[in-house]
Parts: C-alpha cells; sequence; structure tokens
C-alpha cells in the first residue's frame, strides 16, 4: 500500500504561490480529497490548481455526515450530472442557466425590466463580522436568446453576506447586514457606483438568518424577513424598531421602515398570490404561513411582548424535515392549469420543491400539500430561491453544498463549499418565446395592460415600474396616467386584476375622493373593497387629510359591519393605524368592537382585533365596560375576549394601587364579572380568575386591594369558588376556612383544589399542614394523586410553609419519581433556608447529592451565605465556578466512548431522560418545553446530538439564553424569559412551570451568557446511563413505537447488545 496522506491547505496558501496571477489571486479556492496517496496528491494539486477548484483537503477515519444527512454527502456532481438524477413530472424537463465558474454560493436573485437576473454570491458566509468582504453581485444575461446564461458582469464588490435582492426604483436594493443598501447604476455602465444606506441595525448575531427574501408587494412596498435568533435595533426618525423575527418593509420614495407583523423562525421567503395576500416559508416550525399586517405569529423561541395573542401556521401536514428557502406563487400560462395557483418552496434538507395550494377559509387559508415538483437526488441540492421568470417558467438557485446546516458551518466555516452554484429552469414541454427584452421601454398604456397579464412576472414588474414612474409626479402626464388607471377600474364590475388596483390604490395622488369611488364601485367584490379599505387605512395615518374624515369614516363604518370577513379583517388593520388626530371623529376601539360582530368562527380576525385593541383598552376601559355590560348575542366574540380584556387593564396597575386611576380599574374590571354573570359564566370566571392571578403573583397586594375587594363583595351577586378566593383575600375569616376545606375534598376535581391552594398558600400557610398530611397518607397507601395537584402542592410547601412541614416533605422525596426529586431540588436552592434543609438531607445520607445539577451546584457554591458553602465543600469537594475552557476535550471523550464502546438500553434511557432531560425538554410528549422540543429539532445528526449535549453553549440562539432574578424575599430563580415587561418579569423554569416576578420585587435581573442547559452533564451519570440515555436520543421515535429508525451518524454498536 503506498503512502496516504492528510492534510488541510488554505487557499491563500495557494495564492501565495503565484502572486502574479490574478484569476487564482481573486478566486475564492478549496479542494477536497482525503487520503490520497501521495503521488495522487501531488498531481491532484497541479491539475486543481490550474483549474481553479475549490480547495480543502479534509480527512478523518469516520465517514463525515452533515446533519440532517443520513449519509456521507459523497463529492459534487457535475450541472450536467445533477441534471440527469433530477425528477420533475411529466411533460417537463430541467435545463441549466448557469453554473460555476459563472455563479458561486448564490445566495438570492431578483430579475430585472430587461429579463436580466441579479445574483448576490457570498463566501464570507458564516462570518459574523460585519464590515467589507469578499462578496458580490453579478447581473446574468443571456445575450443570444438560447436560454443559457452567457454575459455575466460584477455590478457590485465589498460585500458581507448579500441576503437579499430586489430590482426597481432606479437602483438595486441589497440586504447586507448590518445594512439595507440602495445601489444605483448612475453612468449605465452596468457597475453601481452609488451607495445609499436606506435603514441600518440589522443583527448579525445569527447569519443564516440575516435580513433577507426583499420582495415587492402589489401595494409598492419592498418587503423583506429577519430571523428569530438575529436581534436588530432599526432607528429611523424617533422611532426605535427593536425585533427579531419579523416581516418589515419599506417606503421606495420616503425610505420610511415599519414592522409588517412579527412572530416565526427562520423565515426566508416571501410571495404574494392573485389576491395579493402574503405568503412565507419557514423553517423548523410549520413550514407555510400567512401573514397579516399587524399580527404576531407562533415564535420558534423568544418571549412574546405582553398580552400577545399569537397567531399559528395555515397548514396542518409537513413535508420531509423543516428546512426551507424560498417561494414563489406560480401564476402563468407556461405550465397546466392544474400546476398554477399553487405555492412553490425549496426544501433544503429534503432537496426538492415542495408544493401547496391554498383555499380560503374566512379572513385567512387553510394549506394543502401536494406532491413535490422537483427532486434533486443530490444532497448538494441546495435550492435557496425560486422566481418565475419574463418566460413564465419556474427559476430555481441552487447554493449547491454539501452543508446544509449553520451549524456545520459555524464549526467548520472553512469547510463551506465556495465554489459552486446552479441556476435552473423547469419547462412545460417547450420554453415560451419571451414577449418583452425590455419592460422599461413600454409606455405607461402598455405598462397598464400588463398588470392584467396572465404571466404574473409581467404584472408585478409592470407595477413596480409604474410606481416608479408616477409615485412622485404631479404632471399631466401623470395626471392623466392615474385617471386612466381608475377609469379602466371603473368600467368594469370586478377588477381585472387585483394587481392592477392594487397599484392603482398604491399611487399618493390617489385620493380619499377616488378611493371612496372605487369601494363603492366594488362593493360587491370583497377582494376589490377589501383592498380599497386597506388603501384608506394607509390614508388613516396621516394627521391631516384635507376635510376628508368624513368619507373615510363612513367607508370604514361600512367595511367594520360587512358581510366579508376579508373586508372586515383590513377595518381592523385600518382602525389600528388611525391617527390620534382623528379619534374624536372616528373612535378605533368601536371600530374594532364592531368588526368581531359574525367573526365567530374565523381563525384570524379575532386575533388581528385584539391586536390592535389591546392598546386601546385603557383609555377606552369606560365604553368597553358598557359595552359589555349591554352586550347582546351578536357580541360573543367581545364577551369572550373579556378575560384579555381584564387582564390588559389590570396589567399597568402597580401593586399598592398607588396610581390615580388603580382602585377604578380593578373597580372596572370586577364591574365586568359582574355584568356577565348569570349570561356566561365561564367568562365571568375567567375574569375573576386573572384577578386572582394578580393576587396570588404579588402584582396586587391583597392589603391595597381589601378596600376595593370588600366594596364589590357587598353589592355583587356573583357566587362560586373565585368569589369566595377573593373574599379570602379581603380577610374574611370564614371564607379562608371554607377554601381550605376545598384543599381535603376528594370530590373537586384537581384543578379546583389546586387553584384553592395558590390562594390559601399565601392568605394562610398554615393550612397547607392537612393537606400535606394527606397526601402523605396517600403516598404510603399507593393511592393515586392527581400529578399536577402534587406538584402545586410541593412547590406551595416549599415556598410558603413553615420549616417543620419543608422536612415532612424532604422525607418523601426517595419514594418520588425522579423527574419530581429534581423538580423539588430545583425550588429549595432558590432560597437559602430551604437550600440548607435540603443540604442538611444530602449531607446526611438520606437523599442523593446527585439530585443536583452542575449548575444547581455553582449556584449553592457562589452563596454569600459561609454555612451553605461548607455544606456545599463538604458535600462535593471544590466546585469549579467557571465553565470548562476547553469542552471540545469532553466532546472528543464522550465521542470516543459512544462510538466505539457504549452499548445502550432506549427503553431504560427514559429514566436518565426523565432525570436530565426531561425538566426542560419535551420529546416525544414526554417532558416540559422550557427549552426547544426536541422530538424534531436538534437531534439531525449523532455528532449534532453529542455537541448539545456535552457542549451546549457552542451555539444558542439569544431566545434561549437564561435570565436570573433574585427577589427581594431571598430568592434566586433562573429561566427563559417568557414576558418581560415594565410591571412585571415571567420565567419558565425547570418543570415547566412559569414564575411571575413583579418588577418591585426584583432586586437584580441577569441576563446569563451561558444556555440554560448546565455543561458537565457527563458527570451526572454513569457510561451505562450515558449510553441508555444517547441510545434514547439517537431514535427519530420513541423507543416503543415500532418502526424507529436511528439518525443519521448513530454507531452500529450503540444498539446492539453487549
Amino acid at each position: 500500500m503506498p503512502n496516504r496522506l492528510s492534510c488541510s491547505v488554505d487557499a491563500a496558501d495557494i495564492a501565495s504561490l503565484f502572486p502574479t496571477d490574478p484569476l487564482i489571486r481573486s478566486r475564492p479556492m478549496r479542494i477536497s480529497f482525503c487520503q490520497l496517496p501521495q503521488a495522487l496528491l501531488a498531481l491532484a494539486l497541479i491539475n486543481a490548481i490550474a483549474i481553479c477548484l475549490p480547495i480543502q483537503f479534509t480527512c478523518a477515519d469516520e465517514p463525515f455526515i452533515p446533519r440532517r444527512q443520513n449519509q456521507p454527502p459523497g463529492p459534487p456532481l457535475t450541472p450536467q450530472q445533477a441534471l440527469e438524477k433530477m425528477v420533475v413530472p411529466d411533460g417537463f424537463k430541467v435545463e441549466l442557466v448557469a453554473s460555476e465558474p459563472d455563479l458561486m454560493n448564490p445566495v438570492a436573485m431578483a430579475f430585472d425590466d430587461r429579463g436580466r437576473i441579479y445574483v448576490t454570491e457570498s463566501f464570507e458566509y458564516p462570518r459574523r463580522e460585519p464590515g467589507p468582504g469578499r462578496d458580490r453581485i453579478k447581473i446574468l444575461e443571456d445575450t443570444n436568446g438560447d436560454g443559457r446564461v452567457d454575459s455575466v458582469k460584477i455590478f457590485a464588490e465589498g460585500l458581507n453576506i448579500p441576503s437579499g435582492i430586489a430590482v426597481g426604483h432606479g437602483g438595486v436594493w441589497v440586504a447586507n447586514a448590518p445594512d439595507l443598501l440602495f445601489l444605483e447604476d448612475t453612468d449605465g455602465d452596468d457597475k453601481a457606483d452609488k451607495q445609499t444606506v436606506v435603514v441600518t441595525g440589522f443583527g448579525r448575531d445569527d447569519t443564516h438568518e440575516l435580513p433577507n427574501a426583499l420582495t415587492w408587494g402589489p401595494d409598492g412596498y419592498l418587503y423583506g424577513l429577519n430571523g428569530v435568533f438575529n436581534r436588530s435595533i432599526v432607528k429611523q426618525n424617533g422611532n426605535t424598531f427593536d425585533f427579531t423575527c419579523a416581516m418589515f418593509r419599506i417606503d421606495p420614495a420616503t425610505h420610511r421602515f415599519e414592522l409588517f407583523c412579527e412572530g416565526t423562525s427562520n423565515p426566508w421567503g416571501i410571495t404574494f398570490d392573485h389576491e395579493g395576500e402574503a405568503f412565507i416559508s419557514a423553517c423548523v416550525i410549520d413550514h407555510l404561513w400567512h401573514l397579516t399586517e399587524s399580527g404576531y405569529y407562533h415564535r420558534q423561541g423568544g418571549p412574546y411582548p405582553p398580552h400577545t395573542w399569537k397567531i399559528d401556521s395555515i397548514v396542518r401536514h409537513k413535508h420531509q424535515m423543516a428546512a426551507y428557502c424560498g417561494i414563489e406563487f406560480f401564476d402563468s400560462p407556461a405550465y397546466p392549469a392544474n400546476f398554477r395557483d399553487k405555492l412553490y418552496m425549496g426544501n433544503i434538507h429534503g432537496g426538492c420543491i415542495n408544493v401547496d395550494s391554498v383555499a380560503r377559509t374566512g379572513s385567512t387559508y387553510q394549506g394543502t400539500g401536494h406532491p413535490d415538483f422537483l427532486t434533486a437526488n443530490d444532497v448538494w441540492f441546495m435550492p435557496v430561491a425560486q422566481k418565475v421568470g419574463p418566460d413564465g417558467c419556474l427559476y430555481i438557485l441552487d447554493w449547491y453544498d454539501r452543508y446544509h446546516c449553520y451549524q456545520d458551518a459555524n464549526a467548520d466555516p472553512k469547510g463551506v463549499d465556495r465554489g459552486h452554484g446552479r441556476l435552473y429552469r423547469v419547462v412545460y414541454e417547450k420554453r415560451p418565446e419571451i414577449e418583452y427584452t425590455d419592460l422599461s421601454k413600454l409606455n405607461h398604456s402598455q405598462l397598464i395592460d400588463l398588470l392584467v397579464h396572465p404571466n404574473i412576472f409581467y404584472r408585478q414588474r409592470a407595477s413596480v415600474i409604474l410606481a416608479e414612474r408616477l409615485q412622485s409626479r404631479d404632471d399631466d402626464e401623470a395626471k392623466q396616467t392615474v385617471a386612466a388607471m381608475v377609469s379602466r377600474l371603473l368600467s368594469s364590475p370586478k377588477p381585472e386584476s387585483i394587481q392592477l388596483l392594487a397599484t392603482t390604490l398604491s399611487l399618493r395622488n390617489v385620493d380619499t375622493d377616488r378611493i371612496c369611488r372605487l369601494a363603492e364601485h366594488f362593493k360587491d367584490q370583497p377582494d376589490a373593497l377589501a383592498w380599497c379599505v386597506r388603501s384608506m387605512g394607509e390614508r388613516l395615518k396621516e394627521s391631516d387629510l384635507k376635510g376628508a374624515i368624513e368619507p373615510c369614516k363612513q367607508l370604514l363604518t361600512t367595511a367594520a359591519s360587512s358581510s366579508d370577513p376579508r373586508v372586515r379583517l383590513q377595518a381592523a388593520i385600518a382602525a389600528g393605524k388611525l391617527s390620534p388626530d382623528h379619534h374624536a371623529t372616528l373612535s378605533p376601539t368601536k371600530t374594532l368592537i364592531d368588526v368581531l360582530h359574525g367573526s365567530v368562527d374565523d381563525g384570524l380576525l379575532p386575533k388581528i382585533v385584539w391586536q390592535n385593541l389591546q392598546r386601546r383598552i385603557v383609555a377606552d376601559q369606560s365604553m368597553i365596560v358598557q359595552r359589555l355590560a349591554a352586550a347582546s348575542q351578536s357580541d360573543s366574540l367581545l364577551v369572550a375576549m373579556s378575560p384579555r380584556i381584564a387582564t390588559r387593564l389590570l396589567a399597568d396597575v402597580k401593586p399598592d394601587l398607588s396610581a390615580p386611576n388603580d382602585a377604578a380599574t380593578l373597580a372596572s374590571v370586577l364591574a365586568i364579572a359582574d355584568s356577565l354573570a348569570g349570561r356566561n359564566g365561564s367568562a365571568e370566571g375567567e375574569v375573576l380568575r386573572s384577578v386572582l392571578a394578580k393576587l396570588r403573583t404579588g402584582e396586587i397586594r391583597a392589603a391595597a386591594a381589601k378596600k376595593s375587594l370588600n366594596d364589590w363583595l357587598l353589592q355583587s351577586k356573583s357566587t362560586g369558588d373565585y368569589r369566595m378566593q377573593l373574599a379570602a383575600f379581603a380577610g374574611d375569616a370564614a371564607a379562608i376556612q371554607q377554601v381550605a376545606a376545598t384543599l381535603l375534598d376528594r370530590g373537586r376535581s384537581a384543578d379546583q383544589r389546586r387553584e384553592a391552594l395558590e390562594t390559601i398558600a399565601i392568605v394562610n400557610p398554615l393550612l397547607l399542614q392537612p393537606a400535606v398530611s394527606q397526601w402523605i397518607t396517600d403516598l404510603q397507601e399507593n393511592t393515586k394523586v392527581d400529578d399536577g395537584w402534587r406538584d402545586a402542592l410541593l412547590s406551595a410547601v416549599l415556598r410558603y410553609s413553615d420549616a417543620e412541614t419543608q422536612r415532612k416533605i424532604l422525607t418523601t422525596l426517595p419514594r418520588l419519581p425522579i423527574g419530581v426529586r429534581t423538580m423539588v431540588a430545583g425550588r429549595m436552592i432558590q432560597r437559602d433556608v430551604t437550600a440548607k434543609l435540603l443540604l442538611a438531607e444530602i449531607s446526611s445520607g438520606a437523599l442523593a447529592k446527585d439530585m443536583l445539577g452542575p449548575d444547581q451546584i455553582k449556584q449553592l457554591a457562589s452563596s454569600p451565605a459561609a454555612d451553605i458553602q461548607a455544606s456545599v465543600k463538604e458535600i462535593w469537594g471544590s466546585v469549579r465556578m467557571q465553565d470548562s475552557a476547553n469542552r471540545q476535550a469532553v466532546v472528543r471523550e464522550m465521542t470516543d466512548y459512544l462510538l466505539k464502546d457504549a452499548h445502550g438500553d432506549a427503553t431504560k434511557g427514559w429514566v436518565v431522560y426523565d432525570r436530565i432531560c426531561g425538566q426542560c425538554h419535551k420529546m416525544h410528549s414526554r417532558g416540559y418545553e422550557v427549552g426547544p422540543e426536541i422530538t424534531r429539532n436538534g437531534r439531525g445528526s449523532f455528532e449534532q446530538l453529542i455537541v448539545s449535549v456535552f457542549d451546549p453553549s457552542l451555539v444558542i440562539g439569544e431566545a434561549y439564553k437564561s435570565v436570573s432574578v433574585l427577589t427581594s424575599d431571598g430568592r434566586l430563580i433562573s429561566g427563559l424569559v417568557t414576558e418581560r415587561s415594565d410591571q412585571r418579569i415571567v420565567l419558565k423554569v425547570q418543570g415547566g412551570k412559569l414564575e411571575v416576578i413583579p418588577m418591585d420585587e426584583a432586586d437584580e435581573i441577569r441576563d446569563n451568557e451561558q444556555s440554560l442547559m448546565p455543561e458537565g452533564l457527563e458527570t451526572q451519570m454513569t457510561r451505562q446511563e450515558m449510553a441508555d440515555l444517547f441510545a434514547l436520543l439517537s431514535l427519530d421515535q420513541a423507543p416503543e413505537t415500532s418502526g424507529s429508525q436511528v439518525i443519521a451518524g448513530t454507531p452500529e454498536g450503540l444498539h446492539a447488545k453487549p
């Protein structure tokens, strides 16, 4: 056997050998060879340099399997080989438009008016540092009409991960975090020579979640997306936008920046359908979302703003895996009818193009999955963008890399392929001829005709060109063109296309009078009428409507009571935009309440109403209380919303009710409950529960509320448990005894007993003792007890009871499930007095010291109490307070054991999971969801699994960084923030419990840079327990489920019997 060589050679080293060759020095290079004989290696190196292939020598004993792949990716295919492996429906074919070296590391693309393709290339990914880079924008052009790119020009250089691009309004818009740039070619040489920073402040914390998907909307705005782990702070004109996952938009004329809506995960792709509605594709969570202005959608992670009523996705189905890039609504005669009006999405991990259709359901949609449109059968295939071209075909941009996941790119930045990239076109039978070679040369009338063209590409580009030409002009030609557009719309009972209507309405010289005329004309066309109301909402932001407030009021009032949910939806959004200068004439609160009528079965409308209403609730509480008091059957949604209204009203009161209106606000909430008594007992109870919740957390102190509660008790006709508990908080001795009796009443539900427990724990914790005794007896007699009741009782005793009762609890721990023991230990270390009790039991040998994890031990060791420090040293010895600087060594050691020597039992792994993982993670419906749910996430490969467990802070999203709060009563609580406001902070702690801490009781709040998941888990389990745990975690389904398969990279011996 000849000698074999394993080495790594950087492109800079190669370039240094050829200092005068500009081609080699300018092209990022990496070559992949492994264990080549030395003689062949030299030859391969020479050949590689000669043809400028990407260069990287890497080698390992084990075959490399990237995350979310189930086998080594193998070498890259040539473009022709890639084409031959692709599968598309009958009658379709895939054509190559461009490939390396003309196209390398493509990220985003956009067509211009001549059908040329602007493509961004990134060699810097995944670099986090801002500043100039090696990235660039190319213009790709087919000059001879054969369908292949034959002209490549570099439009701009010096960029740093340009993640989104759009062409229009005289230049090129580029997302180049932290900036959004506007690049202009002022001399017509196809090179950018003028640069304007439109806005700045986008983050670079996570460079696979950068601002992206710049897309022109039918309303003339430029839309874009940002990811959940990429916090951004954009400041403009005195406004500060602090956001993570969001859809934003920019006015191309004024550069005004706005957040359109917030939520989702790492969204990467925007498209608009024939009604002008926005859809996006997203990663990790559900893949398809209908986004509506002012909405707040489900987040992958991180806190929601207070009082958020989140909106969910529009799909219940899934395709392969969960990493998406790009989305396009396909509407073109180039494909058969059954392939039109569909959403085409790039599936990175699936290596294919997924297809969904959507159908109207009220004011939103429901998505349905269809067979894949394209399957690449090549793991290097990474479809990052999809666009309809001027020929009506779907174009697919392919990053082409073996690394799909950012974890791989972050762990091995030099391993990212930087020498490939492809652009494909999918054709049905024969590629259609391109009708227009340069749209910029068309006159206004011709462009107006294109707004109703069957090819969505022409409709969208014509809209951008007309907006650019007419938006800022007020000359006769512009006026005549606008008049012609309005006249064309009024000449037909139904708009020829929504694009024609939306483009017309977006123009600033279309005044409110014209909007009202169009609204009246299209009053029987809900999709068109909705756009008129939407356009009016844009005008309502202005403080000066030049006397047009009355027609605006009439249109908005009519829209609010429309029978069509699409119209009412836009009325709700418009009401939320209403300038305060117009509130006296047109009440946004009244409009929003009116919108709720008839929206009972709509999954979106009530949440949009709430998002806009909750900002007005405190100011308009008198009107709202009156409406609830007079509520009729048609006000059922308003009544159902009353608990949210109550919670919002109480959110701003001070704990001691010292602000002028605090007592009155509490009285208003109690009055709401009274107005519901006898009509809607469920809503009445929920409103009273909102008051109880504030009293239990201390956000309203019982002493301060006593007078208000007693005044209400004297006149209220309310009955039941909640009245009795409020009376207990008011100090009524008989009520306290009655509530305490509920704790022992086995005829009551576990929820009723738990709520009584939460009240008694505060008003008279001594009365918990009989409940504790009853529970201990049940435990000794093996009587089944509700888990939720047990956990609530233990938590209450540990926080509020006397030391003797707490000792009783400790004696039961050996008989409790391991997860409960861990939860109890976590509660006890929050306060010094209970920590000492716990340490005494551990020191005596009554409890095992492995009940506490590394971070909990560190917390105790850092206590200012000398006796606690001494106990920790006695039990565990010296404790290193800083995290290990070399977790990689631990990872290597654990990897070596798990790959070579470990034999595990997945079923036994549940025992270890419950103790170590289940307190913060849910998997297969088992455990608590504090950190990420790991049934589908975080287990893409065995390598990723090992790193996540043993080096948890290597890659951590901002949303998963923990916070520690030191309270005024001496508790130290650590968890993930689910809500943070001036009034309170809410943490989700181990065991899934929400800890609500009033801000005036938070002495110190510390943001932790490390993951909530502690380092040092290898010290909490034996090697066999580790093998059992990883045997469990490496299965894609629960071990008791038939057909379970191992994740990629799992060693064969792990699941084999020794």
